[in-house]
């Protein structure tokens, strides 16, 4: 699994891509206590069909390698790794 750094910011500091998914991460305002970075996907395909409140998104995160980790582990365990 490969993050992209987004030179624009169009998908915040960094995303990646799932078979019917794209996470990205975005840097959120110092002010906020629920996080540093706020994941989010926009899903598609039998994927978007099946994501529900229980999946939880968005995903805040205070550290950004660990927001990398547990998007990457969540990806494994739908089957969305490319």
């Amino acid at each position: 699994m490969t993050w992209q750094a987004d030179e624009n910011a169009d998908w915040g500091v960094a995303y990646i891509d799932g078979k019917e998914c794209r996470i990205w991460i975005e840097q959120r305002p110092r002010y906020c206590d629920r996080g540093n970075y706020i994941a989010k996907i926009a899903a598609n395909g039998n994927l978007a069909r099946d994501l529900d409140g229980h999946d939880m998104w968005p995903r805040y995160y205070f550290d950004l390698e660990r927001a990398k980790l547990e998007c990457e582990a969540w990806l494994a365990k739908r089957g969305q790794v490319v």
